[in-house]
């Protein structure tokens, strides 16, 4: 015997569906959250890098530009929000940016922080 669903069956198997997706909300970091009290210790055209260092830590990146040194410290925020079967991802870093000159001493600090302003946002097509 063949059993067949009608337009109500279909529906409601719909519904199930969506109410078994539910809403969902995880926050993930990459690396410690950077510190404004030490950032304010590192005065251009006297502090070392060894110095930096002790400050901020090991740099997630160093590289040679222009014939100066750079470290990059990092970090990064990502808010991801399921509502039914629609996700919405953010991502947001904080960034330090510290250049040497060659002998070692910082000739410039570049800040920027923006996981403060990370929302969740459970509407998946923009402002609610």
């Amino acid at each position: 015997m063949r059993h067949r669903l009608g337009n109500a069956s279909y529906a409601a198997v719909i519904a199930a569906a969506l109410a078994l997706a539910g809403c969902a909300a995880s926050r993930a970091d990459l690396d410690p959250p950077l510190h404004a009290d030490a950032l304010s210790a590192i005065k251009i055209g006297q502090t070392s890098q060894a110095q930096v260092v002790s400050l901020l830590g090991q740099p997630e990146v160093i590289k040679a530009v222009d014939g100066q040194t750079l470290f990059h410290y990092y970090h990064y925020t990502l808010k991801h929000e399921t509502f039914l079967l629609f996700s919405r991802v953010n991502i947001a870093s904080d960034d330090i940016y510290v250049f040497f000159d060659k002998a070692g001493i910082v000739q410039n600090v570049i800040a920027g922080n923006r996981t403060d302003a990370l929302k969740f946002q459970f509407w998946p097509f923009g402002s609610y």
